[in-house]
């Protein structure tokens, strides 16, 4: 029983940090995270700022905190693009790959290979300094929690994703040079 309990108090730890839809994610460094995690986080809050909002492609690594070994590197890709509707972000991600499968995505390519569905829900709401993104359940609860933020010297794309209890994503995305 004591097995399961330690298991479940995290849980519940992310669940209600997500559920009060936090403006940052300044307490996404529950018990187990390393210090990539915790560097990354506190530049995401110290130095990190909006990003440029304009049409860009981002990819790089990803620690995660939760199902996935949190030393273990997988990659995402982060599509920043403007429309009819505003600002508007998609993303996927790669678990496991050996490298970077995204590392030569162009816009034109984001924009015919991101799914239509982040047309829909991928609005950009500034907060704070930041771009969020909240995808919800039918009933309105929380299923994914994205922020972005962009560290002005290095211009790295700074991703924070909360996955609805599974798992806190901790990615780091230099700007695809190709255009």
């Amino acid at each position: 029983m004591i097995k399961y309990m330690i298991f479940l108090v995290p849980f519940f730890a992310v669940w209600s940090w997500a559920a009060e839809l936090p403006q940052l994610p300044t307490g996404a460094c529950y018990e187990g995270c390393t210090d990539y995690m915790k560097n990354l986080l506190a530049e995401f809050n110290d130095v990190g700022q909006l990003p440029d909002a304009q049409p860009a492609v981002y990819s790089g690594e990803c620690h995660h905190l939760g199902i996935y070994a949190p030393e273990h590197a997988h990659h995402a890709v982060v599509f920043l693009d403007q429309k009819n509707t505003g600002w508007n972000f998609s993303t996927i991600f790669s678990f496991f790959a050996e490298t970077n499968e995204f590392a030569t995505w162009s816009v034109p390519t984001a924009r015919t290979e991101m799914n239509p569905y982040w047309l829909e829900h991928g609005q950009i709401t500034t907060v704070a300094n930041a771009g969020r993104v909240v995808v919800t359940y039918d009933n309105g609860n929380p299923a994914y929690i994205y922020w972005v933020r962009q560290n002005p010297q290095t211009k790295d794309l700074l991703y924070i994703t909360y996955a609805s209890g599974m798992m806190t994503s901790f990615c780091r995305l230099p700007m695809n040079l190709t255009k």
